[in-house]
């Protein structure tokens, strides 16, 4: 958790975006939300937050008629892998082109990020600080909360969650399919976890912690700042999600094995899923 401030804006400004992909209104209260939010963290003067809007309606636009467009092509593609059934070989293909597509559109907001924190002063990098702190305590006690539930239930109420979330995609499974999946899970519970977290060996994220130090020289801070403002590649060009994709990739590795014993007819029903996100990527993109 201790890089949480670089992902919770990446997450706050992506957030906005998607939310802001339908309508006007939605546009203003989606980029309405990142602005408040972010000035939560830093108290921005009347200045940043001038600079702060117009950037927003930026990636807003380009995440609306670029990356909503490039996922509809790899979600359209990925369609016609599912309908005889899909290799290993061809999950790592679809998730490679998601990670491309992840790797380029957190490259460009990452390199307004670092014009962002150029702009700020030592009083709100440690007022994000503290702010962070408060919000870690919480998300911490929320973490603490959910794994406790979770500790709770027996093997079987966990199968039977996940069961339900294959017949969300799949329609009804059949008993011998249900067997399939539930000896899975008993072979290996982790196969079966979808949390991914950005390490502390991320170098980005390390150089990002540093900002907030307090045990950072503010000399060394403002020349760091002034340095990524200039160059924001010296920021960026380290920064790779490939270890979480990775582990998305082995975690989705029994994807294939489920598949191979679905019937034609429950491959129509996960197909009918995937159409029905594309007309809304579809729909957001106008």
């Amino acid at each position: 958790m201790k890089y949480i401030i670089g992902r919770k804006l990446i997450f706050l400004m992506t957030l906005s975006y998607f939310l802001s992909g339908c309508t006007g209104i939605t546009i203003y209260i989606g980029k309405k939300m990142a602005v408040n939010e972010i000035d939560d963290y830093f108290d921005l003067t009347d200045p940043q937050e001038e600079w702060l809007e117009p950037r927003l309606d930026y990636h807003v636009d380009h995440f609306r008629k670029d990356t909503l467009k490039e996922m509809y092509h790899i979600l359209s593609e990925s369609k016609g892998l599912y309908e005889d059934g899909i290799t290993e070989q061809e999950v790592d293909i679809v998730i490679s082109r998601f990670e491309s597509l992840s790797e380029r559109e957190l490259s460009i907001l990452l390199k307004d990020m670092v014009i962002f924190l150029a702009m700020m002063d030592d009083k709100q990098l440690y007022h994000a600080k503290k702010i962070n702190k408060e919000r870690e305590k919480e998300a911490q006690e929320e973490i603490a909360q959910d794994k406790l539930l979770q500790a709770k239930k027996t093997e079987d109420e966990k199968i039977k969650n996940i069961i339900e979330n294959y017949e969300k995609w799949y329609g009804s499974l059949k008993q011998r399919q249900i067997e399939f999946i539930a000896k899975l899970y008993k072979e290996d519970p982790n196969q079966f976890n979808v949390e991914v977290k950005l390490g502390p060996e991320d170098e980005f994220a390390q150089k990002f912690a540093e900002i907030f130090s307090e045990k950072t020289d503010p000399k060394l801070r403002k020349t760091r700042l002034e340095d990524w403002k200039n160059n924001p590649a010296k920021m960026v060009g380290n920064f790779s999600l490939k270890d979480s994709f990775q582990q998305i990739k082995k975690n989705q590795r029994k994807f294939p094995k489920i598949d191979a014993l679905m019937t034609q007819e429950q491959r129509k029903h996960f197909i009918s899923k995937i159409e029905s996100t594309m007309e809304k990527i579809k729909e957001y993109s106008l």
